[in-house]
Formats: structure tokens, sequence, C-alpha cells
């Protein structure tokens, strides 16, 4: 990680545009697809780099793309980023994180560094998300949906293709597949049995991609949301079945309601037509899982231990 970050900053030293404005402190994360990192970036605006290495605090974040379509991702999540930030605007409870630039031609992009911590970071491992965790996603999530929904019917083809019938697996996802075959399969018939109760009327907005407490940070009164994947508009109810599979991977979520504890549904049951969610989420809850079987490359053995016991609670719940 060190050599890559290291090569990088070589690289923005020789962008002229860059050059003694961006200085990458630390690594985050690193993924075969991606990186991240902690920088120091000053403009005209802004405090030289000299300021803020004494008080040895970053102010930006950088996202690095790797590998194949490195700059078409970079794009997309770009412009998914920007189209987020301009609905929720800079003021207000639900914030998106503040865009700095966009180099192509070094695959990153920077925002400013939110205030406040990570929703993953008052998480106690098997104990319950404390409340105002899940009140601040459904708060963010309701104020997109205020800016910019649609509320219409689906067309038949769609449920199919989001079922992901016909969509070939790479050999990676494949192979994460396989390993929990026998899981795998009931869950698809159990989603395929709450298909036909799922017709009718559906909310969608612009989604986030991630939509995880791991990217929210949370600030008082304030949640930004962060690491936006690019999407276009999609069925409210599904962002929400992904953050409920997400936040399992961390916490106990078990229950009576699909296997979840309804107190984490109650907050997301307000956000939409009454009825809404509790008609879609047994479908889409069934698709996420579905689709967490192949994600699943690089989650810890725990978080894959904990998605396997709630599929099986979905599986036992609508048997």
């Amino acid at each position: 990680m060190f050599d890559l970050m290291a090569q990088l900053q070589s690289n923005i030293d020789a962008e002229h545009s860059l050059r003694n404005k961006l200085r990458l402190v630390s690594a985050i994360k690193h993924m075969p697809e991606r990186a991240v990192f902690y920088a120091h970036w000053h403009d005209k605006s802004g405090p030289s780099l000299h300021e803020t290495a004494e008080t040895n605090s970053p102010n930006a974040i950088v996202k690095l793309f790797l590998g194949e379509r490195a700059v078409e991702r970079l794009e997309g999540e770009v412009q998914a980023l920007c189209v987020r930030a301009g609905l929720l605007g800079v003021s207000g409870p639900a914030r998106a994180a503040e865009f700095l630039f966009c180099r192509p031609n070094l695959s990153l992009y920077a925002t400013r560094l939110c205030p406040g911590h990570t929703g993953t970071l008052s998480l106690k491992l098997d104990a319950a998300p404390p409340d105002y965790l899940i009140q601040g996603a459904a708060m963010w999530l309701a104020e997109i949906i205020r800016r910019n929904h649609s509320i219409n019917g689906l067309a038949g083809n769609y449920w199919r293709k989001v079922l992901n019938q016909d969509a070939p697996l790479s050999a990676s996802e494949e192979r994460a597949a396989s390993k929990f075959e026998k899981l795998h399969d009931k869950v698809r018939e159990v989603a395929y049995m709450a298909l036909p109760a799922a017709s009718g009327p559906v909310t969608q907005s612009p989604g986030h991609g991630d939509f995880q407490l791991g990217n929210l940070i949370y600030d008082e009164n304030t949640v930004y949301a962060i690491d936006f994947h690019a999407q276009n508009r999609r069925p409210v109810a599904q962002e929400i079945a992904y953050f409920l599979i997400r936040t399992n991977a961390f916490s106990d979520t078990q229950g009576s309601t699909l296997g979840l504890n309804d107190r984490l549904i109650a907050p997301f049951r307000t956000i939409l037509p009454e009825g809404e969610l509790d008609r879609l989420l047994p479908f889409f809850l069934g698709v996420e899982l579905l689709n967490s079987f192949k994600r699943c490359e690089h989650w810890s053995e725990r978080a894959v231990y904990r998605r396997n016991k709630m599929a099986e609670r979905y599986v036992a719940s609508m048997s």
C-alpha cells in the first residue's frame, strides 16, 4: 500500500494543477478495484499545506480507481456524488460530502473530509444498533425522496431482471456464490414466492449504491453520506433492504419481521407511502440477499456468518 501511495503522490506532483496543493497523509483502505486516502488539500480559500501539516489533521479524502474500467467507474461515481450533493445542498440535516475536484487522467477524485464519525464506529459487536443511527439513516433517505422521487408501476420484465436470473456471474462471483449454493437457492425460491405480492406502485429516487452505516457520517444533528457508487434511480425499498443486510453484518438484528428486529424497519416505514415497505420488503430483502452471495468475496468470515444466519431467518419467516 505504501508503494501505491508513493507512486500516486509522484503522479499528483507531476500534475501542474495539483502540484503543492494535495499531499497524501495515510491510507484508509485498499481493495483490488479502489484505494482511499486521507489527504491535506489547500486552495486560495483554504489553509496552506504547511498549516494543515502542523495540525496533522487531514481535511480531504482521495479515492483512486484501479483496474479495468477505472475511468468509467470514476466518472460514474463523481456524477452520482454531484447529483446527490446538488439535491441536498450545503445546509440542513442531510448532506453529501463536498466535492473538490476530479482528475480522470489520474483516475482519482477528492471530497472534503466530513466532520463527525461513521455510523459503524458507534456499533458494538453483536449488540443491537443504537436507535439514532437507524433514525439518521432514514432521515437522510427521506430527504433524498422529498427532493426527487417518482411513484409508478414497474414493467413486468423488471422483476425478473432484478432477481438477476439472466445476469452472468464473473468467475470470482461464481466462486463466492457457490460456497453457499443450497442456502442461495432457498433464498431465491422464497424471493419468487414474494414476487406476486410486490406488484403495485413503487417509490423510486436517486440511489446511493452502497447505503450502509459505514458510508454515513454523524455529526450532532447532521448526517453526511460519502462514497457513492454510480446508481440511477432505484426503488427505495431496495435501498432499505441493502441497508438492513449490511447493518446485520455488524449488529444483532434478529427479530420476528422477516427475521429482523422491527425496531430497525419502523423508521423507514414512515418515509414511504403507507404499506409500501411492508409490501415490497419481503421481495427486495430476498433480492439483496442473493446479491450479497456474489459480493461477499471480500467480507470477513464473521460478516458472512451473520449474513447466512439472516438468510436462514428470512427463509424460515416466509415458509
